[in-house]
């Protein structure tokens, strides 16, 4: 903000990530004299360079080693959401089930393996893609009131209960705050680490490739890019997220599109912040805003506001106000001397109504497997599920039987409107019984 409290931050068509990461600016097009041809065939293809696009074709050629896997990304690889977030590999990635969890062993059991599985992913990505900067966080879920409070030791009761770890700390200003062991990510270079390996193992990945339609034929798929011409597979995977509704698919994908804004500051340290140990945390600050910041090289990267339309030609625009918006919020989460945003970008995610992703056959053949609908754990959820949707794909099969129950888990998952409903009532009563939160 300048001093008349107009929004000055620069926007540069890139994210914080993207732009350190050495991503083109937005809108920068690959010579068509130099661009790659996708070939005419291949066994399969997968639709969509993020996060869930490259775990899907790495776990392809885990399942089928010597298949021939094109990947095609309509951009550069991790423009979307992927190299937009704040890098959370989410300890909880299915943030529904801890109201059903307390009434549906499945899911209590699914809160417990999902949190493995994503610890297991952070060990994995320090070994075999050390450029991802994955490193072990605290994440701080703090709450700013004292019914949040109350509803936030419900929940913690309930994460205990799966047996995973979470301790009481001490939040700023007094309130109730509780820490969860995690890992955070840069994810603009993990996209870019994961498209490396995909390389390494074979697969053709392609970029500005877009894709215009996803055709069932006789013998699978036939993948229709910009100008016509089409890549004919045995069967495509569909991860396009927030954008599939550039794909003329069989059917849509029930999932609306949301915009998603953040800052990245100008270098500030802890001590200037007060808050010691700051470098070490993922916060997330429970209230009527959904706020979460973490520092990453002396810099605070902090979002929480979202709409429901695009600003602008580019969803890289954030609005004047969204921008106002999250400076104040900044002030209020830094009381002591808030850092200035230095940049600022937007990003578009898909979300389900459960927050759960969608992943399952599409069309009369089952050639088309959708793997999308991925929302604010799309970190750790896509690189959990790349295994799902390579096993969908026809021919393809589950070789570890929790994968098998994880899909069902998430397929049967519904909104859970009773279970929702005696939450909110135990919030009350211990409202109305005085219980201290914690």
């Amino acid at each position: 903000m300048d001093r008349s409290g107009r929004a000055s931050t620069p926007l540069t068509g890139r994210s914080f990530w993207q732009r350190h990461g050495g991503a083109p600016a937005a809108g920068a097009e690959m010579d068509a004299g130099v661009r790659p041809v996708a070939p005419a065939n291949a066994d399969f293809a997968v639709i969509g360079g993020g996060l869930a696009g490259l775990s899907s074709a790495l776990a392809l050629a885990d399942a089928e080693p010597g298949a021939r896997i094109v990947l095609l990304e309509a951009s550069f690889i991790g423009f979307g959401a992927s190299g937009r977030n704040a890098g959370l590999l989410s300890p909880l990635p299915a943030p529904l089930w801890l109201a059903s969890a307390a009434s549906n062993p499945e899911h209590l059991w699914g809160l417990a393996h999902l949190n493995r599985r994503a610890l297991e992913i952070a060990e994995w990505l320090k070994a075999e893609a050390p450029e991802s900067g994955a490193a072990a966080k605290t994440l701080r879920l703090e709450a700013q009131g004292y019914f949040t409070g109350m509803g936030l030791s419900r929940v913690v009761r309930l994460i205990d209960r799966a047996g995973i770890e979470v301790r009481r700390a001490n939040g700023p200003r007094g309130n109730v705050a509780f820490d969860l062991d995690t890992h955070a990510v840069d994810p603009y270079r993990t996209v870019v680490a994961l498209a490396g390996i995909a390389r390494r193992r074979g697969i053709t990945v392609l970029e500005h490739q877009p894709v215009r339609a996803v055709e069932e034929t006789a013998s699978g798929v036939n993948v229709v890019l910009d100008g016509g011409r089409t890549l004919g597979a045995r069967a495509a995977i569909v991860c396009t997220n927030a954008y599939s509704g550039s794909v003329t698919l069989p059917e849509k994908p029930g999932a609306k599109v949301v915009y998603n804004f953040m800052v990245a500051t100008d270098p500030v340290s802890e001590e200037q912040l007060g808050r010691p140990g700051a470098a070490d945390r993922f916060a997330i600050e429970l209230n009527t805003s959904y706020v979460f910041y973490r520092m990453h090289q002396g810099r605070v990267v902090y979002g929480g506001i979202e709409r429901f339309k695009p600003y602008g030609d580019s969803d890289f625009n954030v609005p004047p106000d969204v921008l106002s918006g999250l400076g104040k919020l900044l002030a209020q989460s830094f009381p002591g001397a808030p850092p200035r945003p230095a940049e600022a970008w937007g990003g578009v995610y898909h979300q389900t109504s459960t927050d759960l992703p969608i992943i399952r056959r599409s069309g009369a053949s089952g050639a088309i497997v959708l793997n999308v609908g991925y929302g604010g754990t799309g970190v750790a959820m896509t690189q959990i599920c790349g295994r799902i949707a390579a096993a969908l794909v026809p021919g393809g099969r589950f070789v570890n039987p929790d994968d098998e129950r994880l899909l069902a888990a998430l397929t049967s998952s519904r909104v859970p409107v009773g279970a929702l409903a005696r939450f909110v009532a135990g919030v009350a009563t211990d409202v109305l019984t005085l219980r201290r939160p914690g």
